[in-house]
């Protein structure tokens, strides 16, 4: 083999090992490349998710809603507080002390020797002097007249205890009504506060799931640039 011929091959197998050289150099480079691309991508992906969160939270912040924090935690304390005993009366039993002998006449006692005096008299009058038919009529008389006064003295009694029952029962009932109108007051406090609740509630779930998909977009967004990167060899 001519020397040239040596020398030219020795030339052409050298171009053939710096072309595949520069070829490996090239793939490397590209994929260098592709490997800065991605991370770039992934750190844009960082930032946006940032951004995305802050704008998320303004919107929140700034969103016009009709419960609020404090309304939630006043509807919480009315509930856990509610005694259903605050709204019922707590009244003494009905108490009266007197008996039907308190409203006797206080003149019985005359009034009845003047019944038996009269009768007496009556009696002599019409000739019966002191015989049994008029010692019978005369202690009839004195006995009716005793039972008369002890009717009307039991009249004045039951009289007087229904007065007083009744105004016994009117100040249980006055101060009932008190009460209802505190618990309606109460019901209408809570019905409210309670549709406040849940309001803010709602926001707060709007709110949890928005930063939630938002969290696992930007998960997969990265898992997703990482099995790139790992795919690059």
């Amino acid at each position: 083999m001519a020397i040239g011929e040596i020398v030219a091959g020795a030339v052409q197998g050298l171009g053939g090992l710096a072309l595949g050289a520069y070829d490996s150099y090239k793939t490397r480079e590209a994929k260098e490349k592709a490997r800065k691309e991605l991370k770039k991508l992934g750190l844009e992906s960082d930032a946006s998710y940032a951004t995305m969160l802050q704008d998320l939270t303004d919107y929140y912040a700034n969103r016009n809603t009709l419960g609020t924090a404090e309304d939630a935690k006043t509807y919480k304390e009315l509930i856990q507080s509610y005694d259903p005993n605050d709204f019922v009366y707590d009244f003494d039993e009905f108490e009266y002390n007197k008996t039907a002998d308190d409203f006797i006449n206080p003149y019985r006692d005359k009034i009845i020797k003047g019944t038996s005096d009269a009768l007496q008299h009556t009696a002599a009058g019409a000739g019966l002097g002191r015989g049994t038919g008029a010692a019978l009529n005369i202690a009839q008389g004195v006995a009716d007249k005793d039972q008369e006064l002890y009717n009307t003295a039991y009249s004045q009694f039951s009289d007087d205890r229904n007065t007083s029952y009744n105004q016994w029962s009117d100040y249980i009932n006055k101060m009932q009504n008190k009460l209802n109108t505190l618990q309606q007051g109460y019901n209408t406090q809570v019905s409210m506060l309670g549709d406040l609740a849940d309001d803010f509630y709602k926001v707060q779930d709007a709110q949890m799931a928005d930063r939630l998909k938002l969290a696992q977009d930007r998960e997969a967004a990265k898992s997703s640039y990482a099995s790139q990167i790992a795919s690059i060899i």
